[in-house]
């Protein structure tokens, strides 16, 4: 490459960072803002660190150290701002001698192959968020029991082969419900709660995680909360339901909405949520079903 190409190749990544970097920072400083596009930008936060990572990388290859050392401040300020509630690349893990393994899928046509999966890897609860309401849901699945069904049909339901001790619906606003399950795992009882938020709007957020954080507090058992909770862990919303409850995001940044299995534009909000003593060892996305991708969550504590 003669002198002049390298100066005009040398231009346009002096030209592409500063683009980069300035946009991002101010997208980013946006995002601290809880109103209209500061809001919007506090969604793609991740994405921000993305990019920015990227450009740390870009930028050191070129050899523009005064944009690496831009973009390792942006990527700082990003990552505190994320990590503050969400883990991006691990799994918050615990020893402990009592195993509990959890499926859960959104998007689903058929629960059967979900069951079939449960089966093969042994899993204790099913959490089902179904595509649409169903005509009718036999009460067993092979050995999985459902555990709750009213009249409505609900989309959101649960299946355990463990035997429970109560079981039933939380109605958190006119539009969103979430089912929930009382059993006994290690001398001791659990409430697993499965939620769906996906279709969650602006304006249910605060009603919706208030009334799901009062339930909580009114337990006496430990609380593990499964689902797509249509926020990100470090929008304002979630951040103080957390703080609120006490519980923890345990896995670490999961980029699947269940409709594929990995996917870059969208915003990761299917979490698993716990106390601290509740260890997550894995979080495998498995093979589709008719076009949803199953999550399972192996736990101990």
């Amino acid at each position: 490459m003669g002198y002049f190409s390298q100066r005009k190749k040398h231009e346009r990544d002096y030209l592409l960072l500063n683009v980069v970097l300035i946009t991002v920072t101010l997208l980013t400083f946006a995002s601290f803002s809880s109103e209209g596009v500061g809001r919007f930008c506090n969604l793609l936060q991740f994405h921000f660190y993305l990019i920015t990572f990227a450009a740390l990388v870009y930028a050191l290859f070129g050899k523009f150290f005064i944009h690496a050392a831009a973009a390792l401040l942006l990527l700082i300020v990003n990552f505190g701002a994320i990590a503050s509630a969400a883990n991006i690349t691990t799994n918050v893990a615990h020893d402990g001698k009592n195993n509990l393994t959890i499926l859960y899928q959104n998007n689903v046509r058929a629960v059967e192959p979900l069951v079939v999966d449960a089966q093969k890897f042994n899993a204790d609860i099913i959490g089902i968020s179904l595509k649409r309401n169903p005509a009718y849901l036999p009460d067993m699945f092979g050995e999985y029991e459902l555990v709750h069904q009213n009249d409505e049909n609900e989309r959101n339901f649960i299946l355990t082969n463990k035997n429970h001790l109560r079981a039933g619906l939380i109605k958190l606003s006119p539009r969103h419900r979430a089912s929930f399950l009382v059993f006994e795992e290690g001398d001791r009882n659990l409430v697993f709660i499965n939620v769906d938020f996906a279709s969650l709007r602006k304006k249910e957020e605060k009603i919706v995680f208030d009334n799901l954080a009062e339930f909580i507090l009114a337990q006496d058992e430990p609380v593990i909360i499964a689902g797509d909770f249509g926020i990100p862990a470090w929008s304002e919303t979630f951040k103080k339901f957390l703080a609120k409850t006490d519980l923890e995001v345990k896995n670490r940044i999961i980029m699947t909405d269940g409709k594929s299995w990995f996917n870059p534009f969208y915003i990761p909000t299917i979490n698993l949520l716990g106390y601290r003593n509740l260890g997550l060892k894995d979080v495998d996305i498995l093979s589709a079903h008719k076009g949803s991708y199953p999550i399972k969550f192996e736990l101990n504590f």
